[in-house]
Parts: C-alpha cells; structure tokens; sequence
C-alpha cells in the first residue's frame, strides 16, 4: 500500500505477503517530492513481508513525512520492521510523527 497524499488514512486492516510471492514491502508513505503531513494508520497490521520494510516512511528531493499518527500499528516477521528515510537532498526531512 502506497499513500502519497496529506490527510491519508489506512485503517483496520491487516496485510500479509502469503509467501512465495516476495513483496518487497508492506506500508510506503511517499514525500517524494511532496510534503506528506496529518496521516492516520491505526489498527494496522503487516505480516510476513520477508523481502523489505514493513512500514516505510520516505522523504526525498525535498519532500516530507510529517505530523503523522501511527496508533495500534504491528510489524511482523519483515526484513525491517519500521524504516525513516530521508535522502537529505534539498531539506527532505521525516519528523514530528507520533506513534501510539
């Protein structure tokens, strides 16, 4: 799952990479370019995406991942369970979110 846009919300909702299929990832929050801010997951689940990042917050050329709230949000058996990246080209930053 992808989101790209500010105010987004993924809720209730519990996904699972069934194996054989090598997901590279279960959670993409995309500033690429763009401010992401007030995103919402909450009761979320991400199981089993052994080939990348379970929840993948990601700012680049000059995007943002920020002010975000992240309640009741579980990672389990990933490569890496919760990833902040921010390529730092022109200010990218991932900052202000909280997790409940």
């Amino acid at each position: 799952v992808t989101l790209t846009g500010s105010g987004a919300a993924l809720r209730d909702v519990a996904m699972r990479d069934a194996g054989g299929f090598g997901a590279a990832g279960g959670v993409l929050l995309n500033g690429d370019g763009v401010g992401l801010e007030s995103l919402s997951l909450s009761r979320v689940l991400v199981y089993n995406f052994v080939g990348g990042v379970g929840l993948h917050l990601r700012a680049a050329n000059a995007g943002a991942v920020t002010y975000s709230t992240f309640t009741d949000v579980r990672v389990r058996h990933g490569a890496t369970g919760i990833l902040l990246e921010s390529d730092g080209v022109a200010d990218a930053f991932v900052n202000s979110n909280t997790f409940l």
